[in-house]
């Protein structure tokens, strides 16, 4: 997995690892056990991120999908680098994270806490949770 993700809020830092994963292995065997395992995440919250993933595909590429069948094993098609590359950059741009770190490069002289929650409507305990996840990030 690439580095340089730090920017991407924890969902979407999730779905993308999700599809690097299948698009890394192909037509590589990835079964729901080993996905949760690499990824440290529950299978409800697996199946979430899929359902979204597969949603953003459609989205981005009609013809790409990533489903779990009966087995429990991971089924995609269609899913190229430049798919994944797309999806990530969208992702990015959607963070709030990134455009936290984008805000306070632009905007230097303004104050980042009550202009940046103006910017993007969200409350100062948000805020406060976003520096610090970047921060740890």
């Amino acid at each position: 997995m690439e580095i340089h993700n730090e920017f991407l809020d924890l969902n979407y830092r999730y779905q993308y690892y999700l599809l690097e994963l299948v698009a890394d292995h192909g037509d590589y065997y990835l079964t729901v056990n080993r996905a949760m395992k690499l990824l440290g995440l529950s299978k409800f919250k697996l199946s979430q991120y899929v359902e979204t993933v597969n949603a953003d595909l459609a989205m981005m590429s009609p013809e790409s999908y990533l489903r779990i069948n009966g087995d429990g094993i991971f089924e995609s098609g269609h899913i190229s680098e430049s798919i994944v590359r797309k999806i990530r950059l969208d992702y990015l741009q959607q963070s709030n994270l990134f455009k936290m770190f984008e805000f306070s490069l632009l905007n230097p002289g303004k104050n980042e806490t009550t202009d940046f929650c103006d910017a993007l409507f969200i409350g100062k305990t948000k805020f406060y949770e976003l520096r610090k996840e970047m921060v740890e990030g």
